[in-house]
């Protein structure tokens, strides 16, 4: 699953760029998508707390945050074991 995850996230970014978000932002962008699926992982040291990421328009987007976020009901979550970002 990870290997799978990983050439989903290489596939999707080219280049390697990742455009990163604070979570509102990154709520405005999962509202304009129709039907979001959106990978989740635990972020461990220094700071603990979630990563996110999605793809909309060719763009990847990513966020993390302290604590949870509240997702709308029409994302489909994928709960990944780390979430690699390039850089």
């Amino acid at each position: 699953m990870e290997k799978t995850l990983s050439l989903i996230t290489e596939k999707a970014t080219g280049s390697g760029a990742v455009i990163q978000l604070v979570p509102a932002q990154f709520a405005r962008v999962l509202a304009r998508i129709d039907e979001p699926i959106v990978v989740v992982a635990n972020s461990g040291w220094p700071k603990k707390g979630q990563k996110y990421l999605t793809s909309f328009k060719g763009f990847v987007f990513c966020t993390s945050s302290d604590e949870p976020l509240i997702l709308p009901d029409n994302v489909e979550v994928i709960e990944a074991r780390k979430i690699k970002l390039p850089g």
